[in-house]
């Protein structure tokens, strides 16, 4: 067993060992420190002229307002060490979020805050990201999975969905993520059905049952398109050979 004592527990620890004649051992820790200043990101990329990403910047609290003087691209006062630092040429700081910092959207991403508007003012460029293109998210899919019929419906059933959604018909659609995670459940069970539905399973069953039929509908059209194009070949077939 081991355990820390102060001085005068020690003292009282000895008293009582002797008087029972305790085997013990005692060791001793020295307490002598000293405080080492470290860089942290924000500063090592001011030094290296690096991209400082604050990634889901709008879940930040308060304290975040600490890097105001650094958004600025100004330089910044270490107090610990008294060194200014200077940003180095190529320094920036790229904040990425799922809402704008004012509230809306607050309800669908749990823990984002209303940002400060100071501190946003900080940031000269604001950039809003879109799904990607249907080529681009082709790309994307075949990374998991070589069905490339699937995703091809997959892109149609996404793009619709989002359109969907656009239109205030759906509440939530079927974002890029989700889609390369059916892709990736097609490669587990093999079938496409279950991979959808699987993956769907996270929404509401309102949802649910409206993303299903969307998806059986498109399987149906599919199965159409596949027996006229069949049944045109056959035809095709037939003429030439009564021709020849």
């Amino acid at each position: 067993m081991k355990a820390v004592l102060t001085e005068k527990e020690l003292k009282e620890f000895k008293k009582f060992a002797e008087s029972k004649n305790i085997a013990y051992n005692i060791a001793s820790t020295s307490t002598d420190t000293q405080m080492v200043w470290s860089d942290g990101p924000a500063l090592t990329a001011m030094r290296r002229g690096a991209v400082l990403c604050l990634d889901e910047i709008d879940q930040g609290r308060t304290s975040i307002m600490s890097l105001q003087t650094i958004a600025q691209g100004k330089n910044y006062h270490v107090k610990k060490t008294n060194e200014v630092i200077e940003p180095k040429d190529g320094f920036m700081v790229i904040g990425t979020a799922n809402t704008k910092g004012d509230g809306e959207g607050m309800d669908r991403f749990s823990g984002a805050q209303i940002m400060n508007e100071a501190f946003l003012e900080r940031f000269a460029i604001f950039e809003e990201q879109d799904y990607p293109t249907k080529a681009t998210e082709e790309k994307i899919l075949k990374f998991h999975t070589s069905n490339t019929k699937f995703i091809k419906k997959l892109i149609v059933i996404g793009q619709s969905t989002r359109e969907l959604k656009a239109n205030g018909e759906l509440e939530v659609c079927l974002t890029t993520r989700r889609l390369v995670q059916i892709a990736k459940n097609y490669e587990i069970f093999q079938d496409e059905n279950i991979a959808y539905r699987k993956a769907v399973a996270r929404f509401d069953k309102e949802t649910q049952l409206a993303m299903i039929e969307a998806f059986e509908k498109l399987q149906v059209q599919e199965e159409e398109s596949t027996t006229q194009t069949s049944s045109t070949k056959q035809k095709n077939r037939r003429l030439k050979s009564t021709l020849i």
